[in-house]
């Protein structure tokens, strides 16, 4: 029950299997990587076996399989022969499929490099004891852990209390930081899911309607990542060198838009489209793309403990003028078949409204965006965040 973005990720990593052509010559790196940060209980566990269940080639590893070595491979010596061997970790294993790893966190500094280029070469160098090889590691990853101190404070950013190097966090194209926040109106749904899920005696067809379904969805996702191959018309690429430019005039220290992230989106609208069975990537792919994209990104920096802050997410940052932008956007969306609407639209009609200079209703449009409140789907047309 919930967790609707993480899923929608899962649908999608489960058909970013197979190299899409681009010009003619393949990506360095297709497949989509993600990671789940959050309380304890917040079933990360249950996904994580759920996703490597579901692909074709699924592994998952958790407390030792975790560490670097586990992950990437290890020399072993027979105490018998004295000979030594090489043994696969969790990423060479799952090789055309889904490594999934709980307690990513877990990683040492000195195993970080080769589990590094296994993520992004999709290649794990080993020379260690007169052994020299390469294994091959078309793997996709998903992992989870818990924050630092094991739960999430309120008075630190998420993305502050993440364990993760910043060099390995980048080969993420998302991370999600879930937080178990008690009193809200899910405990309901959550709770009675637990109780049924424990309590229920499923009959024995019911059993097998599931293993069907399982099965049904296994071959479904093969199939379409091996067989679908979208490709980026040249409306789409112009849409995404805008927002290119955009996120980079508007990022700052903090949160600092780059060429991995849009690498990152670029990834994620390919396997949209290829979810869809579209021959190319169309505005609907890139769209959600972005949404899961800034879903994820919002949850990292989610600021709750200063609502002066410019990146606080809280409905209690936006101040009047901005209610009047958002409000703005939402009638003149209405009249269009995208729902957005320009910021020349915008700043003619509030700066005549509320007698402010357009270059003030430009800025606080800047810091809307800054904040992921909205969303600029290129040449300067805007929606809201769902």
């Amino acid at each position: 029950h919930g967790r609707g973005m993480v899923k929608r990720f899962m649908a999608l990593q489960q058909v970013a299997i197979s190299p899409p052509k681009i010009l003619g010559r393949s990506w360095t790196r297709y497949r989509l990587h993600g990671a789940l940060f959050g309380d304890p209980g917040t079933a990360k566990s249950q996904l994580l076996r759920f996703q490597a269940e579901l692909s074709h080639i699924g592994v998952y590893a958790s407390g030792e399989g975790a560490s670097g070595v586990g992950l990437s491979a290890a020399v072993i010596k027979d105490e018998d022969t004295g000979r030594r061997y090489l043994e696969s970790g969790a990423l060479p294993r799952a090789n055309g499929g889904i490594a999934c790893v709980d307690e990513i966190s877990a990683i040492k500094r000195e195993d970080f490099n080769r589990v590094k280029n296994g993520l992004e070469s999709e290649e794990i160098p080993i020379d260690k004891w007169g052994l020299t090889k390469k294994l091959a590691c078309h793997t996709s990853l998903f992992g989870a852990a818990n924050p630092k101190q094991d739960r999430f404070h309120e008075d630190l950013t998420p993305h502050s209390q993440i364990d993760l190097q910043s060099s390995m966090e980048d080969r993420f194209d998302v991370i999600f930081a879930i937080k178990d926040k008690p009193g809200t109106d899910a405990d309901a749904v959550f709770g009675q899911a637990i109780i049924d899920k424990f309590c229920m005696d499923l009959p024995e067809s019911q059993r097998e309607l599931e293993l069907y379904e399982m099965d049904w969805l296994r071959k479904f996702f093969y199939w379409t990542g091996h067989n679908i191959h979208p490709t980026f018309p040249l409306v789409i690429r112009q849409l995404l060198v805008e927002h290119y430019v955009r996120e980079r005039r508007v990022s700052h220290q903090d949160i600092v838009f780059n060429n991995r992230d849009i690498e990152a989106i670029m990834r994620l609208a390919l396997a949209e489209a290829t979810l869809r069975h579209s021959k190319e990537v169309e505005r609907v792919d890139l769209d959600r793309a972005l949404d899961l994209y800034c879903a994820a990104r919002a949850s990292l920096h989610h600021v709750v403990y200063d609502p002066e802050i410019i990146d606080t997410f809280t409905p209690g940052s936006i101040d009047s003028l901005e209610k009047d932008i958002l409000d703005e956007i939402e009638r003149l969306g209405a009249l269009n078949i995208d729902g957005c609407a320009t910021e020349f639209e915008i700043a003619e009609e509030l700066s005549i409204r509320r007698g402010v200079e357009s270059k003030v209703i430009y800025s606080h449009i800047i810091t809307l965006v800054k904040k992921r409140v909205l969303i600029d789907n290129g040449g300067g047309r805007l929606r809201r965040v769902r």
